[in-house]
């Protein structure tokens, strides 16, 4: 992969973050109220081969929601939150999406979920504000309890796993850059490629934020 490619992918997904928060804080500490939700993913708690600016980009969100956090209950301010979300693989064209320059089609680490669990999760904290990580999809719970009581089996087991998966076991593809750099405008949302479907079916009104 080349160099360039890895800074874009920290200047999207680490920098971009920044810009947000940064802008976001600003705006909650003058009206003195506001909840950040940023979204990482379990790859931010535990790193996958193939992943390494992805995996260094959502640590450090993760780091970064929890400093501000951090921040906030030394400075006794209690009305402004700040949530990190963590999905699994979820099924969005992501997959389809990528850049990927391992030589094989790109592929989800099992088990992908439903991307509306995501939307339910943010849902929840804007409605139901606090401070604490939320880990989303099918064993996302168990993955971060095993990480968090035996950290080198974890990863030993995420390493053995993506690449018979995503190495071993997927077909050859051509390298690509993916939509990292520009959008795919044409099929954007609506890919079908790789195990995503997400055809923005499941809208993102929600009759809890009527109010």
């Amino acid at each position: 992969m080349p160099l360039e490619d890895h800074i874009q992918v920290i200047e999207t997904d680490l920098m971009g973050t920044i810009y947000g928060s940064y802008a976001a804080i600003k705006i909650f500490l003058r009206q003195e109220a506001g909840t950040l939700i940023n979204i990482a993913s379990m790859i931010g708690k535990i790193p996958a081969p193939y992943y390494a600016s992805y995996a260094a980009a959502k640590h450090g969100v993760v780091g970064l929601s929890a400093a501000l956090r951090q921040e906030l209950s030394a400075q006794r301010i209690k009305t402004i939150h700040v949530a990190t979300v963590m999905p699994m693989a979820m099924n969005t064209p992501f997959f389809s999406h990528a850049a990927n320059y391992t030589g094989h089609q790109a592929v989800p680490i099992p088990p992908m979920d439903d991307a509306g669990k995501v939307i339910d999760a943010i849902v929840d904290l804007v409605v139901h504000p606090r401070n604490e990580e939320v880990p989303v999809g099918s064993g996302s719970g168990a993955n971060l309890l095993m990480h968090n009581t035996a950290p080198s089996m974890s990863e030993n087991v995420m390493a053995e796993l993506t690449h018979q998966v995503q190495m071993k076991d997927a077909p050859v593809a051509a390298q690509t850059n993916g939509t990292l750099r520009a959008p795919d405008l044409e099929t954007n949302g609506k890919s079908k490629k790789n195990g995503g479907d997400f055809a923005g079916s499941r809208g993102i009104r929600d009759p809890r934020l009527a109010n």
